[in-house]
């Protein structure tokens, strides 16, 4: 859908091309990531945050995880200058509130209080990722506070058109919130809790900054695994076999049913994934005596390690 077009002052951040005359940039929604250029969406992908790279969002909408029958129907906002993209959103129209890690059910009940309708709602995310992040993304080249604050400015007129209740961004960074609450939007806080390095060599500087109690209980758990005969190995994207998917999307599922919660993801994802960026995926696989029993599956960025899935076939005490 074509939003419309308008002149907005862009200055290049590269100093050679420098300059100061506004520039009309174009906005659509567009109904699959397809739709756009691959190599322009992930040049404004920032490098440490591979969920936003085209590959992820594709997997999702090739596997069937991410479609309008599954009540997410994409819906990415894209800016472009001649052809070019230069700032971008990924978005989807919701007619449920599943999969967000964010729970506006109060707001729904309200809205249905009223005689109105919440659903469609449109979502500015990365879906079924509780990952804080760049949402509206820019090329590297161009004024990327400028283009932020078009795109958040833009979302009442996109919202309008595409008849939604309302347009949501959440897990966004502090840039985002800045351009989306300077146009009106309203800030919603959550707690999360982060692990940051602070510079450990290794796991023993690591327990060595922890208290005598904290210190011992892991070292406890840690030796429980060992007792058990558990090895614990990490598998590189290239290397993920066959038997590798299997095990990763038959612990997806056991977790899924033991907390009574719903498998938003198919087993197409994490294989189109894998395939599409090897070096941006890895796997913990722990065995015992060459069967494998649990994993967890990690996306990798430029200096960051996300944990995103886990689960185990059986229980093994403190493997968590």
């Amino acid at each position: 859908m074509d939003i419309g077009s308008k002149d907005v002052d862009l200055k290049m951040t590269n100093k050679e091309q420098s300059n100061n005359k506004a520039e009309r940039v174009i906005l659509t929604t567009n109904p699959s990531i397809t739709a756009l250029d691959q190599h322009q969406w992930n040049m404004m992908v920032p490098e440490d945050d591979p969920s936003l790279q085209y590959e992820f969002l594709r997997a999702l909408e090739d596997s069937g995880s991410c479609i309008s029958e599954t009540g997410w129907a994409p819906c990415h906002i894209a800016a472009s200058i001649d052809g070019q993209l230069i700032g971008g959103a990924p978005c989807y129209l919701k007619n449920h509130s599943y999969g967000e890690f964010v729970f506006d059910w109060a707001w729904a009940n309200a809205y249905e209080r009223a005689g109105m309708s919440y659903y469609p709602k449109l979502l500015i995310a990365v879906p079924f990722t509780p990952v804080s992040g760049a949402r509206i993304i820019s090329h590297p080249d161009h004024d990327s506070a400028a283009i932020r604050s078009h795109i958040a400015g833009a979302l009442p007129t996109i919202a309008e058109k595409l008849k939604v209740s309302s347009v949501h961004c959440i897990f966004c960074n502090t840039k985002d919130l800045d351009a989306l609450t300077s146009n009106n939007f309203v800030a919603r806080e959550g707690r999360q809790f982060h692990w940051h390095n602070p510079g450990y060599q290794n796991f023993d500087d690591f327990l060595g900054a922890l208290s005598s109690k904290k210190r011992k209980n892991i070292i406890r758990e840690r030796r429980r695994v060992k007792d058990q005969g558990i090895q614990l190995t990490w598998v590189d994207g290239p290397d993920i076999t066959t038997q590798h998917k299997n095990l990763l999307y038959a612990c997806y599922q056991n977790t899924i049913r033991e907390h009574g919660s719903y498998a938003y993801l198919t087993s197409f994802f994490f294989e189109n994934l894998i395939q599409a960026l090897p070096n941006s995926v890895q796997m913990l696989v722990a065995s015992k005596d060459n069967k494998d029993l649990a994993c967890g599956f990690f996306l990798r960025g430029k200096n960051t390690l996300y944990g995103r899935y886990w689960g185990a076939l059986e229980h093994v005490t403190d493997l968590h």
